[in-house]
């Protein structure tokens, strides 16, 4: 059995470790390569059982191409860059890991909430051009009297708010999938519900056809003036030009984006030249202990289905009727 691992940019050395060594276990060989498009995955894993993949996109076309294609493992939580309806049809078990970094993506959003309700950027600014104290023009209130609406309410979502909590906050959450939420100091809301009522609003939800600009001019006007969102979801789910302009126009108070459409961002993006917002580039999912705990999982699923064997966290289940599995 031979597993292309398609992007290894992504890879440290720790984590291609776990991958050799695992498969090498199991009698499989895994080849790292610096591919970028779909046509370079086409051209070079023909004889592959296997791919893995961060970043580049696995279309139907991908799938038709590869004829000896048994598995397809998607390194991260999202797998909307894989065609899953193709390879559904053509009985491929796709894998995520969808309980790598739940803790981490958490931390991330409530730091970027922190620095944005704190004006760290602004004030850290101010310290480097010989500012003392507050000054004027910035206003920071008392976090525990704040209240944070999460859209989504998955691992993350649920990380964040216990979080929050800690902080003595009240949490809203939008989940159209959820009908009630037994924890203290959390309500369930309607969307319009949290956008109006939440000093901080955080996105979690998947990239699907009905979270695509699920925020966007009309959802951000309904906000507080001094409010501010993170999103360390998909990018596409904040429509960026209503953003931008929201922003701009002083509608709502800041901006913390780990993901934007059309990433990475050129240099010259208006992203960067926006005031009150602050870009981290998708990095909320990354810690060392985040990273071996995805690759570990992730290939030994991989063993599994190349073994013939049924795993967990496969996305297309329906699969399973195509093949008597172990």
């Amino acid at each position: 059995m031979k597993i292309h691992f398609v992007d290894q940019q992504w890879l440290g050395e720790e984590t291609k470790k776990i991958q050799q060594e695992t498969f090498h276990a199991a009698g499989m060989e895994v080849v790292f390569h610096d591919w970028e498009t779909e046509e370079e995955i086409i051209n070079g894993a023909k004889d592959g059982d296997a791919i893995m993949v961060v970043a580049v996109p696995v279309s139907g076309k991908v799938i038709e191409a590869l004829p000896n294609l048994k598995f397809i493992g998607r390194c991260g939580i999202g797998y909307d860059s894989v065609d899953l309806k193709a390879a559904t049809e053509k009985g491929i078990p796709v894998c995520n890991v969808p309980d790598y970094c739940a803790y981490e993506v958490a931390s991330h959003s409530f730091a970027l909430m922190m620095a944005l309700k704190r004006h760290l950027i602004p004030f850290m600014n101010r310290a480097k051009a010989g500012g003392y104290g507050q000054g004027t023009g910035y206003v920071c209130r008392r976090l525990s009297r704040q209240k944070l609406g999460l859209l989504g309410f998955g691992r993350i979502a649920r990380e964040l708010g216990k979080m929050a909590k800690g902080m003595g906050m009240e949490v809203l959450v939008y989940d159209p999938f959820i009908t009630e939420v037994n924890q203290e100091n959390v309500r369930l809301c309607s969307l319009e519900e949290v956008l109006r009522e939440a000093d901080i609003v955080s996105v979690h939800t998947p990239l699907t056809d009905s979270t695509r600009h699920m925020i966007g001019e009309k959802q951000l006007s309904m906000m507080k003036k001094d409010a501010v969102i993170i999103n360390t979801s998909r990018g596409p789910v904040i429509d960026t030009k209503a953003l931008l302009s929201a922003l701009d126009k002083g509608e709502i108070g800041g901006a913390g984006l780990d993901v934007c459409e059309g990433e990475p961002l050129p240099a010259d993006s208006q992203v960067f030249r926006t005031k009150n917002i602050i870009v981290t580039p998708h990095v909320a999912m990354y810690s060392e202990e985040a990273m071996a705990d995805l690759h570990r999982k992730l290939t030994k699923q991989a063993v599994d289905v190349l073994s013939g064997k049924w795993t967990e966290n496969i996305v297309n289940p329906e699969v399973k009727e195509k093949k008597n599995w172990k």
